[in-house]
């Protein structure tokens, strides 16, 4: 570029270049003065070589090095080799029912709730969760197992962790505190909220909710069958979710 064409456009900007800065960005490409100028704009009056050395020396270096030669393997996958098989179980397009109100999230929460509550009641110790309604009609201590949507997760200012816990019935507080059981600890350092939980504790009595003072906490899983079904083709498959 220009000289006088860069002088006038960093001036602009509210910067000055040296001589030695403008020599080097009159050999330079457009594209690389306009890096420059997003990278020290506001930031500095006085732009030097040196700084423009900074901003453009690693990307120089990268077109340098960057290059090599291209080396092929001769491998071949087999899936290149396999038609593919689309099957479209549902179109809903121009079909859904749903019209993004809130008593569309609020079934469709609810539906995820449920179904991973049954593949919690496939688990024998969870087959029968108790309702968190009915955990303020027990006594403090009393053993429980329930299912519910973690719908917020906190620290503590003593560095325990709560997670807030809601059911179709109700509310309630998972108390987890640090230092009882290593194992328990990274299992709730993994909970996020939305996902649906199984939490063993006892029951302590809370200033707004009732409180479980957690012993476990487990997931909703897929059991395992004795003879998997496999796929006609040895080979493999990535899946993806929650694309829009």
């Amino acid at each position: 570029m220009e000289g006088e064409s860069l002088v006038k456009r960093f001036q602009e900007a509210q910067m000055c270049l040296t001589p030695e800065a403008l020599q080097l960005l009159e050999e330079r490409r457009e594209e690389e003065v306009e890096r420059v100028l997003e990278a020290l704009r506001g930031k500095e009056f006085i732009v030097t070589l040196e700084m423009v050395k900074k901003i453009l020396e690693p990307a120089s270096k990268f077109s340098r090095e960057g290059v090599g030669e291209v080396s092929h393997t001769g491998f071949k996958p087999l899936a290149a080799e396999v038609e593919d098989r689309v099957e479209v179980l549902r179109d809903v397009t121009g079909k859904s029912y749903s019209r993004g109100e809130v008593r569309d999230f609020l079934n469709l929460f609810l539906d995820r709730y449920r179904r991973l509550k049954e593949l919690l009641r496939e688990r024998s110790d969870y087959a029968d969760p108790l309702p968190l309604k009915e955990l303020a009609t027990l006594e403090e201590g009393e053993l429980v197992r329930v299912v519910g949507m973690v719908a917020e997760k906190k620290e503590t200012p003593g560095g325990h962790l709560v997670i807030k816990l809601e059911d179709p019935t109700g509310q309630a507080a998972v108390w987890i505190f640090r230092g009882k059981s290593e194992e328990l600890w990274e299992k709730a350092a993994e909970v996020i909220p939305d996902e649906v939980i199984g939490v063993e504790g006892t029951v302590r009595s809370g200033d707004k909710l009732p409180r479980i003072v957690a012993r476990d906490i487990v997931w909703p899983d897929l059991p395992m069958r004795e003879h998997p079904t496999m796929a006609e083709e040895p080979v493999c498959a990535v899946l993806l979710s929650d694309l829009h």
